[in-house]
């Protein structure tokens, strides 16, 4: 067991730190003993002194070890904590009761309260940036929809690839809002039960402008009548489906044999079992994933191949899809086939009737 193991461990701490000392306790014993015999002492009374020299002096060591165990079990603890965990478990290392223990308390707390420090500042920073974040965001989709209108109401062909591109810029800044966000999405998560139907289609609508100049067809027979719910926040989720359909859009297939198309599906499995759960499906047709990539698709910042030969990707869309999905506690996964397909599996837990 655990606390087996650390009294294992503070037992053989406490030896190798007094091996010096137990060997010199030893020596005395045996120089005793001969020193008896010198002075013409009988074999057995110089024996008798020896041993009782020896026990006053095992149990001087048993004192010591006893005196200071829970102490050094503290900090063989503290040494073999995931880090996650130190600081806490530092905290509640035992005051010792001998100079040395005392002295090493002393440092450890003050290096304790220093990491602490350095933690809440870091963390006062890194709300200060997120809270920024929000607020530019929020800002700068004024000015947006404001030039979207006004595109609209000039009502001239020429100026939609402009709108394309500010619908470009609305994606990047949610993508940014989200990334603030994703260090904290328990402090703006609501749970409610929602039909994925619903989800996946606000997450299309979007993305229209998108998708209709890339000319993607888009398939949602595969819902379902009715669609199955789910609980979860669909704010959130409905921005890691449009991530996936951003990466659907950005590689698709560009050529004659067959048309670009995105198609989502979504069915129950385990049904009146612990295991209950649904399954949504992003699948799409384009130019798929090296399977050298597959691995690496959700690391930050990864583009693989096919971001560097299209040079548009941030590698953040799937980055972000799969922090948010761990969480709200849901499992994503990919697969795909080079040059043929790739479907992204989103599984929602708990099912609910």
């Amino acid at each position: 067991t655990s606390r087996t193991r650390l009294f294992a461990m503070s037992i053989e701490t406490y030896l190798r730190s007094h091996v010096v000392s137990l060997l010199l306790c030893v020596l005395s014993v045996i120089a005793t003993y001969f020193l008896v015999r010198v002075l013409d002492a009988a074999g057995d009374a110089a024996l008798l002194i020896a041993l009782i020299q020896a026990l006053f002096l095992i149990a001087a060591g048993l004192f010591n070890w006893f005196s200071g165990r829970r102490f050094w079990e503290g900090l063989v603890e503290v040494a073999d904590a995931p880090a996650n965990e130190v600081l806490s478990l530092a905290s509640n290392v035992v005051e010792p009761e001998f100079a040395e223990g005392v002295i090493v308390k002393r440092a450890l707390d003050n290096t304790t309260h220093a990491a602490n420090a350095m933690v809440g500042s870091l963390n006062a920073g890194q709300n200060d940036y997120r809270e920024f974040i929000e607020s530019w965001v929020h800002e700068i989709k004024t000015p947006l929809a404001a030039a979207n209108l006004m595109i609209e109401n000039y009502s001239d062909p020429r100026l939609r690839p402009l709108c394309a591109e500010l619908d470009r810029i609305g994606s990047y800044v949610e993508q940014a809002l989200f990334y603030a966000r994703s260090g904290s999405v328990e402090n703006d998560y609501l749970i409610r039960d929602v039909s994925v139907d619903s989800m996946v289609k606000e997450a299309v609508k979007s993305r229209a402008s998108e998708l209709i100049a890339a000319n993607i067809s888009v398939e949602l027979s595969g819902l379902g009548q009715p669609s199955p719910s789910v609980p979860c926040d669909p704010k959130w989720v409905v921005f890691v489906i449009g991530q996936l359909i951003d990466n659907a859009v950005r590689y698709r297939y560009i050529g004659q044999e067959r048309s670009a198309s995105i198609s989502f599906s979504a069915h129950a499995l385990d049904l009146k079992t612990a295991n209950e759960c649904v399954v949504l499906q992003i699948r799409d047709n384009g130019c798929g994933i090296p399977s050298a990539d597959i691995g690496r698709v959700f690391e930050k910042g990864f583009t693989g191949e096919n971001g560097r030969s299209r040079k548009k990707s941030t590698g953040l869309g799937l980055y972000l899809a799969h922090v948010l999905c761990e969480k709200m506690g849901l499992s994503v996964a990919i697969e795909s086939i080079y040059g043929s397909w790739t479907c992204v599996s989103i599984t929602f837990p708990r099912l609910k009737p």
